[in-house]
């Protein structure tokens, strides 16, 4: 979904560009985007006087007015460079813009924006911002970045159909015959091809600590519709070399 833009920074915005009211929040950047003014988009994002939400929120417009140039049948701006170079410095006000129009990680051209193959290049060049594990009870916290590429391994396993394991990250606990024939029957039934984890995945998945270990579920991709609604479940417990995942199961929660 669209970043959520407060009213705050859209009635300031609107002053500012002298825009049309629209009267709503919700799809705000969608009617008013305006490929002929990306480039006093920019300046005003470059030069003004703006708060994060502002800047979220002109991010918002000036991203949908690119995609309106491609669906005028133009091309991406003059202003890409500047455009890319500011959406990785605020990168942290911008995750949610970056992950709704890059489409993650679909192939199929129907199912994308125009301007998502562009947008999927600027997100590769955003650093992925290092997660500690935390011990907090209270409230769900990224994936840590230390557990991260066993996790992938196992779901590299699962592309394979290697839902035995039998070639994973040693840190991962060997499964039960039960639990792989279960995580192969479910994986089966949903109807999509998984694919690896592409680091979009880490912007939706959550780890809860538990006050013994963390729980961890992993938004599963397929190549069909980019994001499914199947989790990869897991426990994750400290160690004498680090930390041990045990997977629970795959499953749509």
């Amino acid at each position: 979904m669209l970043p959520i833009l407060t009213a705050g920074a859209i009635s300031k915005l609107t002053r500012m560009l002298e825009l049309p009211a629209s009267g709503a929040e919700q799809d705000w950047e969608l009617e008013l985007c305006d490929a002929a003014r990306i480039d006093e988009f920019v300046r005003l994002y470059e030069t003004g006087e703006l708060d994060d939400e502002d800047r979220r929120a002109l991010m918002s417009l000036i991203v949908a007015s690119a995609d309106d140039a491609l669906g005028a049948g133009g091309t991406i701006p003059a202003q890409q460079a500047r455009i890319a170079a500011l959406l990785v410095r605020d990168a942290h006000l911008h995750l949610a813009l970056l992950d709704y129009w890059s489409q993650g990680e679909i192939d199929e051209p129907e199912a994308q924006f125009l301007i998502s193959p562009w947008i999927r290049e600027v997100r590769r060049g955003v650093p992925e911002p290092f997660c500690e594990a935390i011990k907090d009870s209270e409230r769900e916290h990224p994936v840590a970045t230390a557990w991260r590429p066993a996790l992938r391994s196992i779901v590299s396993a699962f592309v394979r159909g290697d839902y035995e394991l039998a070639e994973v990250d040693p840190r991962v606990d060997p499964v039960s015959v039960e639990t792989s024939a279960q995580m192969r029957a479910y994986a089966a039934e949903y109807g999509e091809t998984l694919v690896e984890l592409p680091r979009d995945t880490w912007s939706t998945s959550i780890a809860s600590w538990t006050g013994t270990d963390w729980h961890v579920l992993v938004d599963l991709w397929t190549r069909e519709g980019g994001r499914s609604d199947m989790v990869l479940d897991v426990r994750v417990r400290e160690s004498q070399d680090g930390f041990r995942i045990a997977i629970h199961l795959v499953y749509v929660p």
